[in-house]
């Protein structure tokens, strides 16, 4: 991705793009609005959610994921210490079964199909604040059980050594490319993404404010990092049902 377009990422902070100034979106959406790459638009939507270019990028992913092999995206934090910035984005895996690294156990599958939001195959509806409880409970439980994510131990600046969560928010569909008349809805499946970066950001202000009485924006950048590595935002996305199984031995 070019430079530009990283420094754009790097001024967008997680919870602030409503706000952002319209020239920015604009201009990144003519820096991408002719590419083939479904990870450029993926990030658009994600950084630009109020963007008035977001039907023109869903149009563009709607074409572009029915002819592109089938990847998933990782969302992936990105540190320039330079320059006191961060911003997460999401990268292709380069592979059609995923996260390697990721065991079913260490996930929770949230799927959008053209009636409902689905978790984990219950097959029923799901309401966004029963999604909010369900990750809550996954992050926070510290339970050894197979049905609950591993945790592994992480030294990090201001916290020492802490348990972690291994979770990964599998965000799926139930798009079959084999079959006709299919359709995903966009417009629930992107809010989904930006109401789960809402809960983390929640998560953030809420340890941010236990542990220095100081909401999450106004930390210094050290400090942020601090914090983000204790709820590290790891999404996965897949715009075509997923047709792979996630390695247990691993």
């Amino acid at each position: 991705m070019k430079l530009f377009i990283r420094i754009i990422f790097l001024t967008c902070l997680i919870f602030s793009c409503s706000s952002m100034n319209k020239n920015i979106d604009s201009h990144e959406w003519i820096l991408i609005k002719e590419s083939n790459r479904l990870k450029n638009y993926l990030n658009f939507v994600f950084h630009f959610p109020e963007s008035n270019k977001i039907d023109a990028c869903i149009f563009q992913i709607n074409k572009l994921f029915r002819v592109t092999p089938t990847k998933s995206y990782h969302s992936v934090l990105v540190i320039d210490s330079t320059k006191n910035r961060y911003w997460f984005e999401f990268n292709d895996t380069g592979k059609d079964y995923g996260d390697y690294n990721l065991k079913q156990r260490n996930s929770l599958v949230l799927t959008i199909s053209n009636k409902y939001l689905d978790c984990d195959s219950l097959k029923r509806n799901l309401s966004l604040d029963l999604i909010k409880e369900k990750i809550l409970n996954k992050l926070n439980n510290q339970s050894f059980k197979i049905n609950y994510p591993e945790r592994e131990l992480k030294k990090i600046n201001y916290f020492g050594t802490r348990e972690v969560s291994k979770l990964v928010i599998v965000l799926d569909t139930d798009f079959d490319k084999n079959k006709t008349n299919n359709s995903i809805r966009w417009d629930l499946y992107f809010k989904t993404l930006q109401h789960i970066r809402t809960i983390y950001y929640e998560l953030w202000n809420k340890l941010s404010i236990k542990t220095w009485n100081i909401p999450f924006d106004k930390l210094t950048f050290d400090k942020k990092i601090a914090v983000i590595e204790n709820y590290n935002l790891n999404i996965e996305l897949n715009l075509i049902k997923r047709e792979f199984k996630i390695n247990e031995k691993k």
